[in-house]
């Protein structure tokens, strides 16, 4: 599952039937809005993830996994928002 950060509100594409209802994309919504962190669940297009300051992808194998590239443009190293959510779902797996 995709995520995207966008002026502090973390975006993602809703359970429509496209996006599988993955363990660690519940668990990083939760955790988001737990820490005060809005969540917008509507689509993300391409062109709002090359503009992101943030993005990044949930599995239940990897956890948090930062998106530095998008078609072959750079978005640059992770953001604060990334590191601290997925420091925070790896402790509560490995809690």
């Amino acid at each position: 599952n995709v995520f995207a950060v966008s002026a502090g509100t973390l975006r993602t594409p809703p359970l429509d039937g496209r996006v599988l209802p993955g363990i660690a994309r519940a668990r990083t919504i939760e955790i988001a809005a737990e820490i005060g962190i809005e969540v917008s669940e509507r689509r993300v297009a391409l062109t709002e993830l090359l503009g992101a300051e943030e993005a990044f992808l949930t599995g239940s194998v990897r956890g948090i996994e930062p998106v530095h590239s998008v078609d072959g443009a750079d978005l640059g190293p992770s953001g604060e928002l990334t590191v601290r959510l997925a420091a925070e779902l790896r402790r509560r797996w490995l809690g």
